[in-house]
């Protein structure tokens, strides 16, 4: 029962900290939201994105078998290198948007704080 609270309460952290982030980053650099913004830009993007979770999941049992990293590094190496992908196929295809730097600062920030509550709830 404590893990499903855990895991409640991480997840809950998660979607508080992507709203007040986003919120106060798009304040700060005066970027307004793109309709576009929360869709894959394209099927490449779709296509890669799929293969990286695939990839990265495998690589986490990988871990989890010949423990390369703890679970909570790979785990921030995870959420950091999607939020990275995501960035990087909205700065190439949003030409002129920058919609990509909200992105970047909400999913790094997003992820230094939830791995920081992982860290002391795990």
């Amino acid at each position: 029962m404590q893990d499903l609270i855990g895991i409640f309460m991480i997840t809950l952290i998660l979607v508080a900290c992507l709203y007040g982030i986003e919120k106060i980053t798009r304040t700060v650099l005066g970027v307004k939201k793109e309709s576009n913004s929360d869709f894959h830009v394209n099927k490449l993007h779709a296509n890669l994105h799929t293969l990286l979770i695939v990839i990265l999941f495998v690589l986490i049992f990988v871990n989890d078998t010949y423990n390369f990293v703890g679970n909570i590094t790979a785990i921030i190496i995870f959420a950091l290198s999607l939020f990275t992908f995501r960035s990087v196929m909205q700065k190439i295809y949003l030409k002129d948007s920058k919609e990509y730097l909200i992105t970047l600062v909400t999913g790094v920030i997003t992820t230094g704080i939830v791995g920081v509550a992982i860290y002391f709830l795990v």
